[in-house]
């Protein structure tokens, strides 16, 4: 199963055991899991074959990939009783009539 024609391509390969079990995977070089670049772009950047451009889309959503995953490990802290916040109950969201 594909979409080779669109804007940002996939591609599923879904497998199917004898019990009927479907199974739904990438490809291994598939850009599946990459964030996409410049939808909103007025001139987005163009695939090309020089390999020393840093502003195709491949690398632009290589690039967006590893810093969103590197920004949401740096935000984290480290857990500590200091850093948290103690409520007067357990669970704010907690009510009586639902229990």
């Amino acid at each position: 199963m594909a979409s080779p024609r669109s804007v940002y391509p996939w591609d599923i390969v879904v497998q199917k055991l004898p019990n009927g079990v479907l199974f739904f995977d990438k490809r291994d070089s598939s850009q599946f899991d990459f964030l996409t670049v410049s939808e909103t772009a007025n001139i987005p950047p163009t695939p090309n074959e020089d390999a020393d451009n840093i502003n195709t889309p491949e690398k632009l959503s290589l690039e967006a990939t590893t810093i969103n995953q590197n920004f949401t490990q740096q935000i984290l802290k480290q857990a500590s009783s200091k850093s948290r916040q103690v409520f007067d109950l357990p669970n704010p969201f907690f009510d009586d009539e639902e229990s």
